[in-house]
């Protein structure tokens, strides 16, 4: 609540509160997208006024599912740490429950140790995110693609669609790829479908994964002319790298739509479909 955040930044001397709303009744992919527009645009700012000592920036974010994944406002804060310094970056995930008293415990307590990007705090215990080494079986490992299987992987003839679906084909002996981009086929694309020489097992469509519409379309005409749909590779994306302080917003946003709302659109077209897998890229 505003009188929470208010009396928030009275416990916290020379820090600076704000409280982020969205409007319920929107996506997710759209809450998704402003709250991590604001950021973008709140670290912005700092970087502009170029400070003179360190500066940290603190996320608070709910447990409740649709406010848990703004866990990914972590990746924005990384970013940002590795292009300035002086900028460190957190998100700390609390029980809705957690009191203001207890905020201000957990953020200066985070503030003196200042080193981990996300951090939860359960049922009273903080937990934070490790790599763990996983030593590999010395047998080779089973597949994880189906002989007989229906693969939809987005991106068009990216990078990571072509090496995903030359995988895919040169490890099952009658699994069929389906490959989906923004663009039309044309001649040029279908020359390099032929080059792989794989026949009728990969296929290409167009479709933007930002548009619900056409995702729902996709798949309901894979469904249709294959009878099933094993699993999803989401590749799209849109590349434009450049350092935060010179980014536009636009650019940030159109970066984000493929990624976030491509991602929701593809999970809710495919709520009734019994998939082995829904793979990620970031």
């Amino acid at each position: 609540l505003p009188a929470d955040v208010e009396r928030l930044g009275a416990l916290l001397p020379l820090s600076e509160c704000t409280l982020l709303q969205t409007d319920p009744e929107a996506t997710i992919a759209a809450r998704f997208d402003e709250i991590a527009l604001a950021c973008f645009e709140q670290i912005q700012a700092i970087f502009r006024d170029k400070p003179q000592g360190k500066v940290l920036l603190q996320a608070v974010v709910g447990s409740a599912p649709d406010q848990v994944l703004l866990a990914g406002l972590a990746g924005i804060l990384k970013t940002a740490a590795l292009e300035n310094p002086q900028f460190a970056g957190q998100v700390l995930i609390v029980p809705a429950e957690t009191t203001v008293e207890a905020l201000v415990t957990r953020l200066e307590g985070e503030r003196a140790r200042g080193k981990d990007t996300l951090v939860r705090y359960q049922e009273g215990v903080r937990q934070v995110v490790r790599w763990e080494v996983v030593h590999a079986e010395t047998a080779a490992p089973a597949s994880a693609f189906d002989d007989r299987g229906v693969y939809l992987i987005t991106g068009g003839l990216g990078g990571l669609a072509v090496l995903f679906a030359k995988e895919i084909l040169a490890r099952t002996k009658e699994a069929k790829v389906i490959l989906a981009g923004r663009s039309a086929l044309d001649a040029e694309k279908q020359t390099v479908l032929d080059r792989w020489r794989f026949g009728g097992r990969v296929s290409y469509r167009q479709a933007d994964v930002r548009d619900f519409g056409q995702v729902r379309q996709l798949v309901a005409g894979i469904l249709h002319e294959h009878g099933r749909l094993d699993g999803i590779l989401h590749g799209a994306g849109v590349i434009a790298d450049e350092f935060i302080i010179r980014k536009e917003s636009a650019q940030f946003s159109a970066v984000l739509a493929p990624k976030v709302g491509g991602t929701v659109n593809l999970d809710e077209a495919t709520r009734g479909v019994a998939l082995d897998f829904f793979v990620l890229f970031s």
